[in-house]
């Protein structure tokens, strides 16, 4: 009976990946009065249009482009998308714009270099293909089509008698982006001007389950592999197993170095190796992103012993993003949870060694949670994992508030199992101050991850006992130390705004806020592009022609998958295919445990609210989901036992050569590369900091040029000041010269020197 369900379970998953490929997006071009015209239904009540001139159309030819050369090498490909590896299209239909307009069908039958056709699709063979049809179109008509599973650029082209030059609207799914295109000898010259290109919201979802569903085709291809294995090699698996097991036996020092107590510190030692290596030697010691020097920044303010700074004279000399000036008062938009950590680093002179130090300890507090919740086994592959993970280590070499967040996030669930299993009023209190202090420092991972672990295994305690009052006794308990922890966030809010329930971050970025609207998210609706050697700058802009912005379903949903996608890819540093697959093992074929269901809680409760977020937030990989670590560690450890359990005999062995194979993969190839891939990371190096601090003697006013566009160009020095302003060296914007006289007799004593273009000059007053 199980493995008949665990068959039908499989078989209906796998029907549900191939709905995910009946995904399709509308496309029409309209060419009339000497424009052509892209339309995109967004949703029905909501249609996106981007016009251009183009002259010389009539008498000429439309065709299809298709560009592949982006993704061509990408190994983020399930087994089932061999049966369809690309977008294909699917319809071209012609409509001449008259008052009884004639709609011609297009069917092209005789074979087109470089596409075929399979299933009613048209799809290119090589990575880049143009398909024209021969017969030219005078007057004005309407061109639509319809593009399965868009992800690739694709496009359609209109072109002049020659049949070579014109214009193309080319769509980029995957950036959420229609642009139109001079088309200049057969392929794209010069970017014009774009819109927003979003899916529908049903296209969209079956986009993200297909990115989803390819783990559990991994899974099941790790499960047949490991079952080949022990098939195949079965005789020669025991006996190595029986071997290796004999060895260890007899080994006393590595019988010492596998016993917790030896091996969880060691784990923990190796932690704070390898990521005081990556502050120190990667990301240099100084933050890398606009909310990590708002983190400092207000650590050095608490230092002081103040909740803000007086705002600096000539304000404009020293705006940066996240950071607020109101009334006289000078503070960042961010809670002060994780700043006040930071801010004993910055007592130590050493605020980059804080996040490591996190990251270490946080690793007996997730041995000790996946021992209470499933033994020591699993315990010690999940901080194994752990060590191996780039997203966790990455983050934790970095200043961003995520690294505090982990550590009380695991406190809390491990306080609070031992508050269920065990009596007493320390256990609960430990909880409740795990859980207020994760509140404090991001809001959204208390609600989205600590309060449905507390809830279910609330409910699966009570299952076991039917007893409500000592639960509740503590969960009294919890709240008594929870509460007024997360009280100070209000208290806080109230000291720097005059109001407790006034969000900081709203002060300035009002639509910076969940929810669905025109008034949610940034808001400007179209863009141009400039193209800059290798690359292509985004200019947004609003044009008052077009639809708002705002953030819609569709779009949260976009946001979802790009989030899952960074985390197949950073999690463990493995083939994308495979890095859930083993959470998937764990539900597959076995009835999962209360704390399964709590675990995938966590995950899912996260995913789900972010939807309502509009930025997709992905820095040092998908950071909103970093609360999910113990989650994901855990029931990636889990899914490796059931696996070896389902495979039978040699079952233990074949999983473990897997697994090894994967990590030697992350070691050898992935993790080389994300060190060389996080230097200069964001565009901040402290190579520029360090330049003008070895030319420089005395003190000095450096008037750092840059585009506002670009953040970094001041923000790379910003970091370099204090809030104070009593430095050697202080960092300000070069406004100009008539403006930059204007502060020159602010700081009397300080030298002017112009930064630009990675040059120090001396300015004469």
């Amino acid at each position: 009976m199980r493995n008949r369900w665990f068959w039908l379970v499989n078989l209906a998953l796998l029907l549900l990946y191939g709905w995910t490929l009946t995904e399709e997006a509308s496309v029409r071009v309209r060419v009339a009065d000497g424009m052509c015209t892209a339309v995109f239904p967004e949703r029905p009540d909501l249609i996106r249009t981007s016009s251009i001139p183009c002259p010389g159309v009539q008498g000429g030819f439309v065709g299809l482009y298709f560009d592949n050369s982006a993704n061509a090498h990408s190994l983020d490909w399930g087994p089932l998308d061999w049966l369809t590896p690309r977008a294909g299209w699917r319809t071209v239909t012609f409509s001449e714009l008259r008052e009884n307009g004639r709609r011609l069908h297009i069917a092209v039958t005789e074979a087109v270099p470089g596409w075929r056709r399979l299933w009613g699709e048209w799809r290119p063979v090589w990575e880049t293909a143009v398909m024209r049809w021969q017969t030219p179109i005078y007057g004005d008509y309407l061109v639509e089509t319809s593009l399965r599973r868009p992800s690739e650029a694709a496009g359609i082209l209109i072109l002049d008698g020659s049949g070579q030059n014109g214009w193309a609207f080319i769509t980029s799914p995957n950036g959420r982006r229609g642009v139109w295109w001079a088309w200049q000898d057969g392929q794209p010259g010069e970017p014009i001007v774009g819109i927003p290109f979003q899916k529908s919201w049903l296209a969209q979802t079956q986009s993200l389950l297909r990115r989803a569903l390819r783990a559990h085709q991994g899974a099941l291809l790790l499960l047949l592999a490991g079952w080949l294995l022990a098939q195949v090699f079965g005789c020669g698996l025991t006996r190595m197993n029986t071997d290796f097991l004999l060895s260890l036996r007899s080994s006393r020092p590595l019988r010492f170095v596998t016993q917790p107590k030896v091996f969880v510190p060691l784990i923990a030692l190796l932690t704070l190796a390898v990521t005081v290596y990556i502050a120190g030697n990667v990301l240099e010691r100084i933050p890398h992103v606009q909310d990590s020097i708002t983190y400092l920044f207000q650590a050095q303010t608490l230092a002081h012993g103040k909740l803000w700074a007086n705002t600096p004279p000539l304000s404009d000399f020293f705006e940066h993003e996240f950071l607020i000036m109101r009334n006289g008062r000078w503070f960042g938009q961010y809670p002060p949870g994780f700043p006040t950590v930071l801010a004993v680093g910055v007592l130590l002179k050493q605020p980059w060694l804080v996040n490591p130090i996190l990251a270490a300890l946080t690793m007996p507090l997730l041995y000790l949670l996946g021992k209470a919740l499933y033994g020591r086994s699993t315990a010690l592959i999940a901080i194994t994992l752990a060590l191996f993970s780039p997203f966790f280590l990455f983050m934790s070499g970095s200043m961003m508030a995520h690294s505090a967040e982990l550590f009380w996030l695991t406190l809390f669930m491990l306080g609070w199992m031992y508050a269920l299993r065990r009596g007493g009023r320390r256990w609960p209190l430990l909880a409740g101050w795990g859980l207020g202090l994760t509140f404090l420092t991001r809001q959204t991972t208390a609600v989205t991850a600590g309060l449905p672990f507390l809830v279910l295994m609330l409910s699966g305690q009570w299952r076991e006992t039917k007893r409500w009052r000592p639960l509740l006794v503590k969960l009294g308990w919890l709240l008594l130390t929870a509460v007024p922890l997360a009280a100070l966030l209000f208290l806080y809010q109230n000291a720097l705004t005059g109001s407790p329930f006034r969000d900081l971050r709203l002060l300035a970025r009002p639509f910076d806020r969940p929810g669905f609207g025109v008034a949610i998210g940034e808001s400007p609706n179209a863009f141009t592009l400039d193209q800059v050697g290798a690359t292509v700058a985004v200019d947004w802009f609003n044009d008052p022609a077009q639809p708002p912005r705002g953030h819609t379903l569709a779009r949260g949903i976009y946001n979802t998958e790009q989030n899952w996608r960074a985390l197949e890819i950073e999690l463990f540093g493995w083939l994308p295919l495979f890095t859930l697959a083993f959470v998937w093992l764990a539900f597959l074929g076995r009835r999962p445990s209360p704390a399964d269901l709590a675990l995938l809680a966590v995950l899912s409760g996260t995913v789900l609210i972010y939807i309502f977020y509009w930025a997709d937030g992905i820095m040092y990989g998908p950071r909103y989901y970093y609360g999910t670590l113990p989650a994901l560690f855990l029931l990636t450890a889990r899914g490796m036992q059931a696996s070896a359990r389902r495979i039978g005999h040699g079952g233990k062995t074949a999983v473990s050569l897997l697994v090894a194979a994967l990590i030697i993969g992350n070691l050898a190839f992935y993790l080389p590369y994300a060190v060389e891939n996080h230097r200069r990371y964001n565009f901040v190096s402290g190579q520029d900091r360090a330049q003008v601090e070895k030319e420089i003697e005395g003190q000095a006013l450096i008037f750092v040029k840059n585009d506002p566009a670009n953040w970094w160009e001041y923000g790379r020095f910003f970091s370099g000041n204090s809030p104070w302003l009593d430095g050697r060296i202080i960092y300000v914007r070069d406004l100009g010269d008539e403006m930059n006289g204007r502060l020159l007799p602010t700081f009397p004593n300080y030298q002017p020197y112009r930064w630009q273009d990675g040059q120090l000059t001396t300015i004469n007053d």
